[in-house]
């Protein structure tokens, strides 16, 4: 009787699964940047957009109890220019923490802190809408962000980093006695 396989990825040597987490931190970079930069729009900037999206909220009756015409009486219509700012530098923030940081346990509890902040208040704020599972993969995906032990530690996904008279598109942490 033949003994059972293991897990293609508890076999895999450090590297690779190095590289497997880097790939998924990319895929994960490209949601935060494409959002950043949708959100440079003057539209959203200036907080028109979004206070058409949170009154239309509850005019339809779908904005899970939170008064926003009446903050916005009391607050005025900076409120949402700030709720606009705040959605375009933390996307930006997670987009450049992904890309550019070296994962550290400081640096994730941070990440950590700001994707929960940021995907919870989405999720309290428009789950009758977008639901809860967009933001919650968003919140489950700060995992990505751990960092990754091994010989050689970890490095950041950093793009077109110049070393060594060579372009590197990523760095994959793996120690410069092997590369």
């Amino acid at each position: 009787r033949a003994a059972p396989r293991a897990f293609p990825a508890a076999t895999a040597s450090p590297a690779r699964r190095r590289a497997a987490v880097v790939a998924l931190r990319a895929q994960l970079a490209v949601v935060y940047v494409f959002a950043s930069l949708w959100k440079t729009h003057p539209d959203w900037v200036s907080g028109a957009m979004v206070r058409g999206i949170f009154l239309g909220f509850e005019e339809q009756g779908v904005h899970r109890g939170v008064p926003w015409a009446a903050m916005e009486a009391a607050v005025g219509p900076r409120l949402f220019a700030a709720v606009a700012w705040c959605g375009l530098l933390l996307d930006g923030s997670m987009a450049a923490a992904l890309l550019c940081l070296r994962p550290t346990r400081e640096s994730f509890a941070a990440f950590a802190a700001l994707s929960c902040a940021f995907h919870g208040f989405t999720c309290f704020t428009m789950s009758q809408r977008i639901g809860y599972a967009f933001p919650g993969a968003c919140v489950c995906a700060v995992v990505l962000f751990a960092p990754v032990g091994g010989p050689g530690g970890d490095a950041p996904l950093t793009p077109f980093r110049v070393g060594g008279g060579q372009i590197q598109l990523f760095r994959l942490g793996v120690p410069r006695s092997n590369r």
